[in-house]
């Protein structure tokens, strides 16, 4: 297996909320509000969590540590800001949501895992990889 850090999404996420058939789920981009109760109780859990195929899921992560525009490790009270290409070349970062269902033991075999999502980012430099004359690729030429 390649170098990674396995945690459970159910009481890692800053946030989730769960939202019933019917119901509005909050607006992404704005606030994902949770109560501080529930974050608690959550967090507190062995972290299986109570997902299910019925209701909307929508989960925020926040880490003052990572600053990703600029592919560092911040406010370390031990030591500077750390370039992340220090510890990953020029690797990517990959961030998956899987469940185990042959779990042996506590390993995760890539071949036993269901993913649900994987995203991945990769640092093109402070100024975006963008040369002066380049747009967006979304953007109207």
């Amino acid at each position: 297996d390649k170098a990674h850090i396995s945690v459970p999404a159910w009481n890692s996420f800053s946030n989730i909320v769960v939202t019933k058939p019917g119901d509005v789920p909050p607006t992404l981009g704005d606030d994902i509000d949770e109560s501080k109760e529930s974050v608690a109780i959550r967090k507190a859990s062995n972290g299986i969590g109570q997902w299910n195929t019925t209701d909307t899921f929508t989960l925020s992560y926040h880490s003052m540590y990572l600053d990703l525009p600029t592919w560092s490790v911040v406010k370390l009270p031990f030591a500077p800001s750390l370039d992340l290409r220090t510890f990953w070349g020029k690797s990517l970062l990959k961030i998956c949501m899987y469940d185990t269902p042959k779990q042996r033991g506590d390993k995760h075999f890539v071949r036993d895992n269901e993913y649900f999502v994987a995203i991945q980012a990769n640092f093109l430099g402070l100024d975006g990889g963008k040369k002066e004359e380049e747009s967006l690729p979304w953007s109207a030429r």
